[in-house]
C-alpha cells in the first residue's frame, strides 16, 4: 500500500502504508491483473466488504475485512455532463489537478505533474519557472494521462527541434502527430523524468519520447502500458428497469493505435526506465522516497529520502 485514506474503514481496521496486499476477495493481484481486479470489484460488482490478506514490512500476515465506501451512480439517461463539470469545478478538484513545484536551492526545480489535463497557461507557467534553474525533475508517477494538446506543448517546450511523436494508425490510414519546438525559447537544462506503474497514456508517450530523443533520464518503474489513442463509446439497454429508467451498459472500443517513431506500440508493454527503482515496503512505512531523492541527485541537487517523502503527500477527494 502506498497510501491509506484518513478516516476510512481501511485505516480503522489497521491497514497501513507499506503493507503488501497478497489477496483481494480471493484474487491474487499482479501487475497484469490489477486494473481488471479494480474494474470488477469497483465497477461491475461492488462489494459491501472486501476481504484482504496483507503482509506487513516485518513479514507478519493478517486478514482484514474492510467496508469500502459505495456511491450510487446516476442513470445514464439522466446523466448531465455539464452538471458533472460544474461539480468538478471546485477548489478541491483544481488543487488535485494543479502542478506542484518545489525548488532545491538554485540548482534544481521539481514539478509534480498530476495530470496532462492542463491548459496552455499551466504548461507555460511550469516552463517559465523551470527556465530559472539548470535542472528540472518532472515527477509523472501516478499521472494517468490527459490532453494530447498538453503533451505536445510540453514536449515542444523541452526540445530544440520539431519531432514526430507518433503515428496514429486506424482503419483510414496513418496520421503523423508532430510536436512543434519553441526553438531558442525551449528549455535546455538537464531533465530527469520519474514514472511508475500508474503512469499511463500521455505520461508514457512523453517518457518514451524523451528516451528516443535522448533528451533526459527516465527513472522509476515500468509504466502501465495503457496508451489508447482513440476510443468510441457505445451505449446499450439491458432490458432491465429501475423505476422509470432502463438499465444500460456501455461498450468501449479502441479505434486506433499509437506507433512510436521506433515502430513499436506502448500498449501492454509500457515504458521501461533506464534505471528501475522502487521504494521498499520499509521506505513506504517510513515515508521515505528514495526514487525522488535519487532523481534529484542525478539532476545535480541534494535531497534526502526522508525530505523527499514529505514533499508531495497524497491528495484525497472528499
Amino acid at each position: 500500500m502506498i497510501a491509506v485514506k484518513p478516516g476510512s474503514d481501511a485505516e480503522a481496521k489497521g491497514l497501513k502504508v507499506g503493507d503488501r496486499v497478497l489477496s483481494l476477495n480471493g484474487v491474487v493481484p499482479s501487475r497484469s491483473t490489477f486494473w481488471e481486479i479494480l474494474y470488477v470489484f469497483r465497477t461491475l460488482r461492488p462489494q459491501t466488504t472486501d476481504e484482504l490478506i496483507v503482509r506487513s514490512p516485518e513479514g507478519i500476515e493478517r486478514t482484514l475485512s474492510v467496508a469500502p465506501k459505495i456511491e450510487q451512480a446516476q442513470d445514464r439517461l439522466t446523466f448531465d455532463i455539464e452538471e458533472l463539470l460544474r461539480t468538478m469545478d471546485t477548489h478541491e478538484e483544481r488543487q488535485l489537478l494543479q502542478p506542484r513545484p518545489y525548488d532545491i536551492g538554485k540548482s534544481v526545480t521539481i514539478c509534480k505533474l498530476n495530470t496532462f489535463s492542463q491548459d496552455d497557461t499551466g504548461i507555460d507557467k511550469i516552463m517559465e519557472h523551470a527556465s530559472k534553474f539548470p535542472s528540472l525533475v518532472l515527477d509523472l508517477r501516478g499521472n494517468t494521462g490527459g490532453s494530447e494538446v498538453t503533451l505536445l506543448r510540453l514536449l515542444g517546450a523541452l526540445l530544440d527541434h520539431d519531432i514526430k511523436v507518433w503515428d496514429r494508425t486506424d482503419r483510414k490510414g496513418t496520421h503523423e502527430i508532430v510536436a512543434k519546438s519553441r526553438g531558442k525559447r525551449a528549455y535546455r537544462g538537464k531533465l530527469v523524468v520519474l514514472v511508475d506503474a500508474q503512469s499511463a497514456a500521455a505520461s508514457e508517450v512523453f517518457a518514451r519520447s524523451i528516451q528516443l530523443q535522448q533528451r533526459g533520464v527516465v527513472l522509476g518503474d515500468d509504466t502501465s502500458g495503457r496508451v489508447c489513442a482513440k476510443q468510441s463509446f457505445h451505449f446499450h439497454d439491458s432490458g432491465l428497469q429501475m423505476g422509470h429508467y432502463n438499465l444500460g451498459y456501455v461498450v468501449v472500443i479502441t479505434e486506433a493505435d499509437i506507433l512510436m517513431p521506433d515502430g513499436k506500440s506502448l500498449e501492454r508493454t509500457g515504458v521501461i526506465p533506464y534505471t528501475r527503482m522502487l521504494p521498499t515496503a520499509h521506505d513506504l512505512e517510513s515515508n521515505r522516497d528514495p526514487v525522488l531523492s535519487y532523481g534529484v541527485a542525478l539532476a545535480g541537487g541534494e535531497l534526502s529520502p526522508e525530505e523527499a517523502g514529505k514533499l508531495f503527500p497524497t491528495l484525497w477527494r472528499k
